[in-house]
Parts: C-alpha cells; sequence; structure tokens
C-alpha cells in the first residue's frame, strides 16, 4: 500500500486546499492502493466530501495579514506556541503516518519553518520518502516571488529536501523557472 502525505499550510479560502484535495482524489483513484493523509490549516476541509483512502489531521488555525506576517486565529497562545504546536502535530503524524510519498505545498519549509523538523527526520530513515513540492504556475509577480525565495533560502531547502518540483499550470502561458 502506498501511503501519500500531503501538507497544505493553507491559512484561508479554498484555493490551496481545494487544489491538494483534488490531487488527493486522483491519487486514490489512479491506485488502489494508495493512502492519503492530508495535514493542514485549513478550517475548510472538513467541509469536503472525501472519498475513502484519503483522511486529515487539522492544524490550529493561523491568520496571514497583508504584508504576509502569520498570527493565531483562534487560540489564545502566542505565535512561537503555535507554531511548535503545529511543527509537533506535523512530525507525530509523519513518523507514525510513515509515507512512501511527501507532496508539499507552496512553501518548502511550511508556515514558520514548521515542516523542517519533519523533513529532516524524515530524510535521515532508512527509506525515506520521494519529496516532491507542488507549486501552482504563478505566485505572484516574478520580481516579488524571486525576492521572497532569495530572502527565505527556498532554492537550497529544494535542493536538500525534495526530490522534485511540481507545478500545476501550463509551461506555454506561464513559464515558472524562467520567471522566478
Amino acid at each position: 500500500m502506498a501511503r501519500i502525505l500531503i501538507y497544505s499550510h493553507d491559512t484561508y479560502g479554498l484555493g490551496n486546499i481545494r487544489r491538494m484535495a483534488t490531487i488527493a482524489e486522483a491519487l486514490v483513484a489512479e491506485d488502489e492502493s494508495a493512502s492519503v493523509l492530508i495535514i493542514t490549516g485549513s478550517p475548510m476541509l472538513h467541509a469536503f466530501r472525501l472519498p475513502p483512502r484519503i483522511d486529515y489531521v487539522k492544524l490550529p488555525c493561523l491568520n496571514r495579514s497583508d504584508v504576509g506576517q502569520y498570527d493565531v486565529k483562534h487560540l489564545a497562545i502566542t505565535q512561537d506556541s503555535a507554531r511548535r504546536m503545529r511543527a509537533s502535530i506535523i512530525c507525530a503524524a509523519a513518523v507514525d503516518f510513515d509515507p512512501d510519498i511527501l507532496l508539499i505545498d507552496k512553501k518548502p519549509l511550511g508556515v514558520m519553518r514548521e515542516l523542517q523538523p519533519t523533513l529532516e527526520i524524515l530524510s535521515r530513515r532508512a527509506r525515506p520518502p520521494r519529496t516532491y513540492l507542488i507549486l501552482r504556475d504563478i505566485l505572484d509577480a516574478p520580481e516579488k516571488t524571486r525576492e521572497v525565495w532569495e530572502r527565505n533560502g527556498y532554492h537550497a531547502q529544494i535542493e536538500r529536501y525534495y526530490d522534485e518540483v511540481l507545478v500545476v499550470g501550463a509551461r506555454g502561458v506561464f513559464d515558472l523557472a524562467d520567471e522566478y
């Protein structure tokens, strides 16, 4: 049985989590042995009708400000406490689920680097999972995206933890590699 872990940091809206849920549905439809666990901060995933062999772990909600800063949405805890809690939940779920494949949505180390401990632990296993970063083709204006990626060291993180980057979109419409 193939075990696939999907991380979707989604903090609001439906775009990212809907896309990742659609990918999960396609994976279980294609492979009768596939089992998918989605880890998300989205408060909306519970409203989706998920087919058999897909389940999810809900992380505490975060808000994202207009300038990209995160804070705690519902719990009376600090941002650092929320980050540690989310990182612990992600790590425990990933270690116990023992995935064959990791699909990470958009942020190479997750929100506030919460995914880094999990990536580090899983990459050291005797049988590490294949790890893929999933990007939609248009993230933001090219100059803004390049600045964010440089500031956060995303290229080095991808080299260290990822087997491949998969792009959802049409290269003829927007060539992510050329633009970013």
